[in-house]
């Protein structure tokens, strides 16, 4: 599906019912993500790209997103679907959006708050240094890996906090 441009600016979302926002925020963190995604480009070097993303099985709560974010919705391709698998659909944003995007939600976010800083330094650290069709400076390239790395970590990190118990000498606690 085709980009969309956002129907609100960032100060009228802003704006909007906070019940709306947390509604939002919330979903987003739980279903959603925040990463630095790297691709490679024909040269052979790595481009580096801001992106929150959200996959899930139901159109409506997306075109929500896009409808008041902007962004781009398409059909994900299922590794190993089940036979009865759903349809899975992906919105996402990028980059300048991205950052207005999460700069919208911040005050209702909570898993996500650690990534939202980091997200947010990434843009305007990365962003300045980086012109289409030149080279790519070795800074930029470190302050992307950076920030892929601080990101993943945290992921990781919260995946250990919230799927398993404590352990104490190897034994589960519970």
């Amino acid at each position: 599906m085709a980009n969309q441009e956002p129907l609100f600016t960032t100060e009228e979302t802003l704006a909007m019912d906070p019940l709306i926002l947390a509604y939002l925020a919330g979903f987003f963190d739980g279903e959603g993500n925040i990463s630095v995604f790297r691709d490679r480009r024909p040269s052979g070097s790595f481009g580096f790209t801001l992106r929150c993303a959200i996959s899930q099985t139901s159109m409506p709560i997306l075109e929500k997103y896009r409808h008041l974010f902007g962004g781009t919705i398409y059909q994900a391709k299922l590794t190993n679907p089940r036979p009865n698998s759903a349809p899975a659909w992906q919105w996402y944003i990028n980059n300048g959006r991205a950052v207005r995007f999460l700069e919208a939600l911040q005050p209702y976010i909570i898993l996500k708050a650690p990534q939202i800083p980091i997200a947010v330094r990434f843009f305007e650290q990365f962003h300045p240094l980086v012109r289409r069709g030149q080279r790519q400076p070795r800074i930029a390239t470190q302050i992307a890996e950076q920030a892929r790395a601080e990101l993943m970590a945290l992921h990781q990190g919260r995946k250990r906090d919230y799927t398993r118990k404590a352990t104490r000498g190897g034994r589960r606690d519970g």
